[in-house]
């Protein structure tokens, strides 16, 4: 499996989300859940225990613009852990025309609505109210405006690590330390990045937007909300999985870990719920 983890303690963090998730739904076993954007399929192995047939959907293809990574590398994880329940089928969240009219219990989305464009965002809710049997459920999980806040902190703190990390750099080098000492190893790590580095006064949006600042607004608990009463949906539940720093790495994830049994206890409690770097919402279909 680590062949194909997209980035360092990628499982371990999906694991722990799922555990989190699973703790504030009690989701009883059910006939089918349909999961839209399921990229490698890992969500889909830890909650396949929960449903008879389990149907995994995404692109076929990868797409850097929608974060998609392609079937291929689902259908290889899914051969690798034997998953015997899941069905993956490719398709996009605003056609789910391979899926039948209410024929889903459960629909359960994490972290998609996001690299959807706004203005097919209830054309994705239309589909899911279509499959969904009547009484059946839809989870989403969405980042909230914290995670937002938390990307701005790290854009401007980057630099000035940077800065402290070369004249680090020059004096540690002179004394034959530099790559040995903690803190300059420290530095590094934080300091590092992938992304071309540029002058930029706003962070660049991660989802599909236009600019950091449109994505801020968008994410507030409230557009979540309305976006899932307008298309007919009856908010049953709110709650966070995460308030922890939203930065994938080997060390945020034991802060993470280590702070799971706090989740449990106060992120469906408000004001908790809504301060977390993500906003679960667990809706019922409405009749039309």
């Amino acid at each position: 499996m680590r062949e194909i983890e997209p980035w360092p303690c990628f499982y371990r963090f999906r694991q722990t989300e799922v555990e989190i998730l699973l703790h504030h739904l009690n989701l009883p076993r059910v006939n089918t859940i349909l999961e839209i954007g399921c990229g490698i399929a890992f969500n889909a192995v830890l909650l396949s225990a929960y449903a008879w047939r389990y149907i995994a959907t995404d692109l076929p293809e990868p797409d850097p613009q929608t974060h998609t990574r392609g079937m291929f590398l689902a259908q290889r994880l899914l051969d690798i852990v034997g998953a015997k329940n899941i069905e993956l089928v490719d398709c996009s969240a605003t056609d789910l025309s391979k899926i039948e009219s209410e024929s889903v219990d459960v629909v359960y989305s994490s972290y998609v609505l996001e690299h959807i464009p706004p203005s097919y965002r209830d054309r994705v809710m239309q589909e899911i109210h279509r499959v969904l049997v009547e009484g059946g459920i839809v989870i989403t999980v969405v980042p909230n405006f914290v995670e937002r806040a938390w990307n701005y902190l790290r854009h401007y703190v980057k630099p000035p690590l940077r800065g402290i990390y070369r004249v680090c750099k020059y004096f540690y080098l002179k004394i034959g330390k530099y790559q040995t000492h903690p803190f300059v190893s420290f530095i590094r790590i934080k300091s590092s990045s992938s992304e071309p580095r540029k002058i930029n006064i706003f962070p660049p949006p991660h989802g599909f937007y236009e600019s950091s600042l449109q994505e801020l607004l968008f994410h507030f608990p409230g557009r979540w909300d309305k976006l899932h009463c307008r298309n007919k949906f009856k908010l049953l539940r709110k709650f966070t999985i995460s308030w922890t720093i939203p930065w994938m790495s080997r060390h945020t994830i034991y802060l993470y870990e280590a702070t799971r049994g706090l989740n449990k206890k106060l992120g469906g409690r408000f004001p908790f719920k809504y301060l977390g770097i993500s906003y679960c919402i667990v809706a019922q279909k409405a009749k039309i």
